[in-house]
């Protein structure tokens, strides 16, 4: 008896595993760019989910690289100090995997909660090593008019990119199937 993976019309384990982190990285480049567009700054803040929503259904090491890369990426495109946006999705992608790994269920609720928690974190640091510590006159306006409404888009694309990620995952996994080689036709029943 030996278990192997399915394989009749279907890629490799290990191009399906490329695909799908090519998957992943087309995602993280789609949303910078998208964001970049005149109108479209508030997407920045959504590179916060989509790392999370891949820490969720991946490795931790791998997560963690995604999410460093997403943060890069969100850094260049916010115009911010590069590493600031990076390190805080690194260690909150590897972090979340973890948690998903050993603690949590992978269900939309915990995946929410998660989002909820550190998007706030993330606009409350944001303000704060941006604006607030400056004490510059437009801080309030900033908020009102850029910090919030890309929270308040993150929070609410959130739900989204969780079933996409999802899709791409199971679209990509690896069906396995368990082969009895030798068996006896002839099984006396009792």
């Amino acid at each position: 008896m030996r278990l192997r993976n399915r394989t009749k019309g279907q890629l490799p384990a290990p191009a399906r595993l490329a695909l799908r982190w090519l998957c992943f990285f087309l995602l993280v480049i789609l949303t910078a760019s998208c964001s970049t567009a005149p109108g479209w700054d508030f997407l920045s803040y959504s590179l916060i989910p989509l790392s999370l929503a891949v820490a969720v259904f991946s490795e931790e090491i791998p997560s963690a690289i995604l999410g460093g890369l997403a943060g890069l990426a969100a850094d260049v495109v916010m115009d911010q100090l590069a590493g600031f946006t990076a390190l805080y999705l690194c260690l909150a992608s590897g972090l979340i995997s973890a948690m998903f790994r050993q603690l949590l269920r992978k269900n939309l609720i915990g995946y929410m909660a998660c989002v909820v928690i550190l998007t706030a974190g993330y606009l409350y640091a944001d303000y704060f090593f941006y604006y607030g510590i400056w004490e510059l006159e437009g801080r309030l306006i900033a908020l009102e008019k850029k910090l919030l409404p890309s929270a308040l888009w993150a929070v609410a694309t959130a739900p989204a990119l969780f079933y996409l990620i999802r899709l791409t995952v199971r679209l990509t996994e690896t069906k396995r199937t368990l082969e009895i080689e030798g068996a006896d036709d002839k099984i006396d029943r009792v």
